[in-house]
């Protein structure tokens, strides 16, 4: 455990592509134990931020739970389906699907990232919609990718020459996306979002070391056990 933690660290300071071979079990422990741990954090950062602010600042009308669609106040199926299966898939897909540098995943990663407009601008659309839409960005980029393109392959080698910046741009990005979880975004959610969406932004340094150096299955994994427990708890709570 301790040699895994000194790793993980070691990666967040300079990400190395260099896959890792590791059994299967140990490694599906590691997910389940460190996604607990996260979670963890994740409340007793939220618990402690709201104290601050309800206590030590003269801002109003802010509460982290309230404000968050996350607190599925209008839970269904639907929202946990999308949460524990179709969110992780494609999001692990556009943010760390390319850090293996093949293009076939470069592109999937543009079409998908381009499919997910209608999330980042919050429209209402239908889960069937939604899949069928992702579908065919997948499809599309695997179609592309076939097409020579000495831009695009340029493009992938000045990413793989800086590692280290693709990682952190892809980290930085997966974390602030996550200000949509809000309803309504105010100035005081931007302002704060580096603080309110540092959970995030760990999560995607841990994601991709597993992408990095055990494979894009087990960041899915861990992002899924992520997504359910924290569904699970504000779910419980709402009772």
């Amino acid at each position: 455990m301790k040699s895994y933690l000194i790793h993980f660290s070691e990666f967040i300071k300079n990400p190395l592509y260099k896959p890792l071979n590791r059994p299967l079990v140990i490694v599906l422990f590691y997910s389940i134990f460190f996604s607990i741990v996260s979670l963890h954090i994740y409340l007793f950062f939220i618990v402690i931020f709201q104290f601050v602010i309800d206590n030590y600042t003269t801002i109003t009308s802010w509460n982290f739970v309230e404000n968050n669609r996350a607190s599925l106040n209008d839970f269904s199926n639907n929202n946990f389906i999308v949460a524990i299966i179709l969110a992780p898939i494609i999001e692990e897909l556009v943010f760390r699907g390319f850090l293996n540098f093949k293009k076939i995943n470069f592109y999937i990663s543009i079409f998908l990232l381009i499919g997910m407009v209608p999330m980042f601008m919050n429209f209402k659309v239908n889960i069937y919609i939604t899949s069928i839409i992702y579908i065919t960005c997948i499809f599309c980029g695997i179609l592309i990718s076939k097409i020579e393109n000495k831009n695009i392959e340029s493009s992938i080698l000045k990413m793989k020459t800086n590692y280290r910046a693709t990682v952190y741009v892809s980290v930085m990005i997966f974390g602030f996306t996550h200000i949509t979880n809000y309803e309504n975004i105010t100035l005081n959610q931007i302002l704060f979002s580096p603080i309110t969406l540092f959970p995030q932004l760990l999560a995607g340094f841990l994601y991709s070391y597993l992408r990095v150096n055990y494979g894009l299955i087990f960041s899915i994994t861990l992002h899924s056990l992520d997504n359910f427990f924290v569904v699970l708890v504000t779910y419980l709570n709402s009772k």
